[in-house]
């Protein structure tokens, strides 16, 4: 009986230190696991901190460019209403950060545009599209300021308007920079108009001289004792009503180049803007055996210029070609007027004659203020050309002829579209 018992005791023990052994094997199992469990979250913490502190470094940084941006930074809320303002926009509208949030913005547009500026921002909002604008801002202490605003709309995952975010720059120095150009421009055109005086009085008379021997000459059927026919009558009239059509033409295009107005960019045909002053330059009193040839290529596309400022290009153009001519012992005398599409966004105007050239000067020295190779000559012409034909986007050049005379040519941008 003792015998069998410390068996079965033993067989106990052994089992039981079978089972404590077990159990430790599965415990260190656990605690690698556990271990290596941790190892992985501390590892996945640290790079949750690093990535949250990158960040935060990444959004301090992003709020630093955008506090210190050289542009005004803003962002409205659905009703343009603005909920935010960088100090370069605060700078702008003169105004604080609590002044410029809310509708400081819109107090602070000049008067005369208030209206027509929150009209277009009500309609992009409507359209949910984006919103560009020049424009002016008048600050607290009576400044006021040309800025260049655009604004892309925020939508959420539904498509409802957010808001909007935006830039706005100030764009007063390049504003005076084109004041100051038309002003320079105005007074060369009124200078260019002192030198065609003299033909464009000559050819305003002869119309006005037709009309008073038209005038003359029907008083003198009404007085007669015969009977007035109807259709001689009806032929003075006509010829009147002509001759006074023409005269009013001349003026009305006189005027047009020598008024003072604001610069205005329409859309317009170029081939009919160049027939328009080439018709123009004509009354300039040219020599008989000059001859004006226009090659215009009637398929080009529309241009976006202030037709004033560009007229008086080509009326320097010609009246440069003019003068080459007049002063060359070339016979016939010849100006050629070319337009043509040099690539699909560029339209290319050329003005060419078979004048004296640039006698041995440089090209590009015609292009420098106040340089002049007339007697009476300001200098001035083919320098405010450059800047009108480069302020379009624009170029202008000139080189001469392989034979004889020069060859002056200016690029415009075109819209992609035929009249």
């Amino acid at each position: 009986m003792a015998g069998g018992t410390t068996e079965n005791l033993m067989a106990e023990v052994k089992s039981l230190r079978q089972r404590v052994s077990d159990i430790e094997t599965r415990v260190e199992q656990r605690t690698a696991e556990l271990r290596a469990i941790d190892d992985d979250l501390r590892h996945e913490i640290g790079l949750r901190k690093r990535a949250e502190n990158a960040l935060r470094s990444s959004g301090q940084r992003f709020q630093t460019l955008v506090q210190s941006s050289p542009v005004g930074i803003f962002q409205t809320d659905a009703d343009v209403t603005s909920i935010y303002a960088n100090e370069r926009y605060q700078e702008i509208l003169g105004l604080s950060f609590d002044e410029a949030i809310g509708d400081g913005w819109m107090q602070s547009l000049h008067p005369d545009e208030r209206d027509v500026v929150l009209e277009k921002w009500r309609e992009a909002s409507e359209r949910h599209e984006p919103c560009r604008l020049e424009h002016r801002f008048v600050t607290p202490d009576g400044k006021t300021t040309w800025v260049y605003c655009q604004a892309f709309p925020v939508m959420n995952e539904d498509g409802v308007l957010n808001g909007y975010v935006g830039t706005v720059v100030d764009i007063t120095d390049r504003k005076q920079a084109q004041q100051n150009l038309a002003e320079l421009a105005h007074v060369a055109r009124l200078s260019t108009m002192g030198e065609m005086v003299t033909g464009l009085a000559h050819e305003i008379n002869q119309p006005l001289t037709a009309i008073a021997n038209f005038a003359d000459a029907g008083k003198r059927l009404l007085n007669s004792d015969g009977n007035v026919s109807g259709r001689r009558t009806e032929k003075l009239f006509y010829d009147i009503g002509e001759q006074a059509f023409r005269s009013g033409e001349i003026i009305r295009r006189l005027h047009s180049l020598v008024r003072k107005t604001e610069p205005q960019r329409l859309t317009i045909d170029l081939n009919n803007l160049i027939r328009e002053i080439v018709e123009l330059h004509q009354y300039h009193g040219m020599p008989d055996d000059t001859q004006i040839v226009l090659n215009m290529d009637p398929t080009i596309p529309a241009v976006v210029v202030d037709h004033i400022q560009i007229q008086q290009v080509v009326l320097n153009l010609l009246n440069n070609a003019h003068d080459a001519v007049i002063a060359s012992e070339m016979s016939p005398k010849s100006i050629t007027v070319t337009t043509r599409l040099e690539s699909p966004n560029t339209i290319e105007v050329s003005v060419t004659d078979n004048g004296i050239g640039f006698s041995g000067t440089d090209p590009n020295q015609v292009f420098e203020a106040f340089f002049t190779t007339k007697m009476n000559g300001m200098g001035m012409g083919l320098v405010i050309s450059r800047s009108i034909v480069e302020s379009h986007g624009g170029q202008l050049s000139a080189a001469p002829n392989a034979n004889q005379g020069a060859t002056f040519r200016f690029t415009l941008p075109c819209e992609m579209k035929t009249l």
